[in-house]
Order: structure tokens, then sequence, then C-alpha cells
């Protein structure tokens, strides 16, 4: 993991999809995360550290994708959603971002739509081709304290570091 403890096949593990309407400026990404402890609400001593404090999804987004540049982090911890980098935490943030989750006993379904202009300040006119910066997380919290960490990119800080980033080419 990134952070924390290894977990174990059963305790904690993640798959994501993307999908892109170009017409619209929309980028879809789901996030299908198995785990064997459901935790939604901070565990006590926790509930100041608020990205550590139960399960959640971050997702960290550049479209303007140099070796420079920042990108937007957007999560959801427990049911609380948030945006930051550049603009920390506010709802202005979340314009253009619609967001949903579903849990059961077996883990997490998390849904994201982005608005790629709105929510991030680009320039429409997505072309087939275009290429983004993004990396998906996975944080999962567990009854008995223990905290998993997981990107699907390498490296911590993503929203910071350009190279900690995957890429991806949108086709639609």
């Amino acid at each position: 993991p990134g952070v924390g403890t290894r977990p174990s096949s059963h305790d904690f593990q993640g798959r994501f999809t993307l999908a892109f309407d170009r017409a619209a400026g929309l980028l879809y990404i789901a996030i299908d995360i198995d785990d064997d402890s459901i935790v939604t609400e901070s565990l006590p001593g926790l509930e100041h550290q608020w990205w550590e404090a139960s399960d959640g999804c971050e997702i960290y987004l550049d479209v303007v994708h140099t070796d420079s540049s920042a990108g937007r982090q957007y999560s959801l911890y427990g049911t609380r959603p948030s945006t930051s980098f550049p603009v920390g935490g506010t709802a202005e943030g979340l314009r253009g971002v619609r967001y949903g989750v579903r849990r059961n006993s077996a883990g997490h379904v998390y849904e994201w739509a982005i608005d790629l202009a709105h929510a991030v300040g680009a320039v429409g006119g997505w072309r087939e081709g275009t290429s983004i910066a993004l990396d998906v997380v996975g944080v999962d919290r567990d009854a008995d304290g223990s905290l998993s960490w997981m990107a699907w990119g390498d490296g911590i800080l993503k929203a910071q570091r350009p190279g900690s980033r995957g890429d991806v080419l949108l086709i639609g």
C-alpha cells in the first residue's frame, strides 16, 4: 500500500472503470472496493484526521497534464465529500461534480461524474486522444484500527507530484 498496512485480498481489493462523454465533457469514474470491515463514521480518536478516519476514495485529476502542473483532489471519506488543490475543501471546488456511493456488507461502489470544463477550469473542445493525468485511491479503515491507502499509481502527495499520477487517453 501507499500508506498503512498491506491488506489481504479478502479484506480490501479494488477496481475502477472510466468512461468519457466527449460531447458533454464528462469524465465518469466508478470505483468498486471489496471490504470486509465497513467504517463510514470516524473511529474514536480519529475525528480530526479526516482522510484516514473512515473508508473512502480519492480521485486525482490533472487535465493540463504537464511535468509541473498541480492536480485536483476529489474525495469522499465516509459520507463526507471534499475537494482540495487548489480550492481548499470549499463547495466551489465541487461545482460540476456529481458523486454517489452504494454500500453493502461486501464493500463500496463509488461513482463520480466530473464536468472537465466546469470542475477544473479547463477549456472544452476535448478531442479523441487528449491525454489527462489521473490516479484513483481506495482508503480502507477497519474496525480494528488498521488503515490501508491503496493507489493505482506509485507514490503519495499525488495532487502536488505529477509523476505520481497515471496517463489516460480520452476516447469518445
